[in-house]
């Protein structure tokens, strides 16, 4: 009995050594460990995503339980807007022939939307759209009221003072406005994600024309994994090859910083669609206006770059939120009440290609995001893929139908909604006029 018990010990640690030096002959990077390399892909995700419930990525249904305040904070939307950047990130400088299998299986484990080409311009033409976020009309007006000559330096743009989005919030509304297509918000996220970037819509467009396409957005709200966009999309990346872009509470800052470091320049192309997406009018630290003023010193450090390497009169851009701001998400649409006018109207400044040297304009025409796209296509002279009308083929003075799509939770203050839903609205005629928002979804409530 003790001659067996003495046989197996020997057996055993005989196969742990084995084991020992099968581990030492790996070639694993020094200072990555197992545990390290496994979550290495997670960090950065969990970074993007702390702004945002991740119960997210599951289900919009789990949104139900992130109420509004009624204070025009929007915590349903951007609950903590507090993003987690790493000062000492650097790009990779491994050589590709030297990586292990192990360094492979991390790098693809997430690609992302990364920084690179963010000074690039094209000689020929660009598109550029800054996506301010939550930038509705009402803080533009005050804005323009509080300092007058503010958005004097627009040149040669149009300000549409009856523009309706056609989401309430940044998860679709972003990737709507990319993509120029339509998905519901009671999908899942991924297969949200998977329609809208499979596809490609518009962008895969542009890229089919020629365009060189970057697009620098967030996580978690806009994407959750960039190889979808890879095949039209340049500015993808794995997680080590470059700190990614992270819309959050010090992104702006951050921004300015990061454009001013270094010079534009321009790359021989026939053209090419820059977005950019910026925090703009959540509230933070300071109030929505403030932000504002934040996020225009970048749009505007930007149009001087473009017109210092002489390709701003030929520039398409566009400047626009991805939706109104919902004061409350328990009060329905087209009634006031208190700081609530009773309407969701979007900010939306555009520049046609051609136009410059002329002071800001003003139209009162009734746009919406139907026409965005048919917009720049004309301005671009792609008159093949225009689909309806542009901005320029609706006449101040005509009243139009336009929808909205609103998303409610369930249980938010004294609604008694026995589900979260899309309720629709109809509006006819100006939108600034709550009277005019007529809500054609019944809404199902506890009975």
């Amino acid at each position: 009995m003790m001659k067996f018990v003495f046989d197996k010990r020997v057996v055993s640690v005989l196969i742990s050594l084995v084991m020992m030096l099968s581990l030492v002959s790996c070639d694993v990077p020094e200072g990555i460990g197992s545990e390290e390399s496994a979550s290495l892909g997670e960090e950065s995700l969990g970074t993007s995503e702390s702004m945002s419930d991740t119960s997210e990525t599951e289900d919009l249904s789990t949104q139900d339980t992130q109420i509004s305040d009624g204070t025009g904070s929007d915590v349903s939307e951007h609950e903590n807007d507090t993003t987690v950047k790493d000062e000492d990130s650097t790009t990779d400088e491994t050589d590709p022939l030297e990586e292990t299998t192990e360094e492979k299986i991390v790098l693809d484990e997430e690609m992302v939307l990364t920084y690179e080409n963010l000074h690039e311009l094209s000689s020929g033409k660009n598109i550029v759209i800054f996506l301010v976020d939550r930038f509705d009309a009402k803080y533009y007006r005050k804005m323009e009221k509080k300092h007058p000559d503010f958005f004097e330096g627009l040149d040669g743009f149009t300000y549409y003072n009856d523009y309706t989005s056609l989401h309430c919030r940044t998860y679709p509304g972003v990737a709507s406005i990319l993509t120029n297509l339509e998905h519901d918000y009671t999908s899942k996220k991924a297969n949200a994600f998977d329609y809208f970037y499979s596809n490609g819509g518009t962008m895969r467009t542009l890229h089919d024309h020629g365009y060189t396409l970057n697009v620098y957005t967030e996580t978690s709200y806009v994407y959750n994994d960039a190889t979808l966009m890879s095949e039209y999309v340049s500015n993808t990346g794995y997680v080590s090859l470059s700190e990614e872009f992270l819309v959050g509470a010090d992104a702006t800052v951050d921004l300015l910083e990061r454009i001013k470091s270094r010079d534009f320049y321009t790359v021989d192309s026939k053209g090419q669609f820059t977005f950019i997406h910026l925090y703009g009018c959540h509230n933070t630290d300071k109030n929505s206006y403030e932000n504002i003023e934040d996020t225009f010193e970048i749009i505007y450090y930007y149009i001087e770059q473009m017109k210092t390497l002489g390709v701003y009169d030929d520039a398409t851009i566009v400047i626009t939120g991805d939706h109104a701001a919902a004061l409350s998400d328990s009060k329905y649409i087209g009634k006031a009440n208190g700081s609530d006018d009773g309407t969701r109207v979007t900010a939306m400044l555009f520049k046609r290609s051609g136009d410059s040297g002329s002071s800001l304009r003003r139209s009162e025409a009734q746009v919406s995001q139907d026409e965005l796209w048919a917009t720049i296509f004309e301005s671009e002279g792609m008159l093949s893929e225009k689909k309806g009308d542009s901005f320029f083929d609706i006449p101040e003075g005509e009243d139009r139908e336009r929808r909205y799509l609103f998303y409610m939770y369930k249980n938010a203050k004294n609604n008694n909604l026995k589900y979260s839903q899309v309720i629709e609205y109809k509006i006819t005629g100006t939108a600034n006029d709550p009277a005019n928002w007529q809500m054609i979804t019944t809404p199902v409530t506890t009975e």
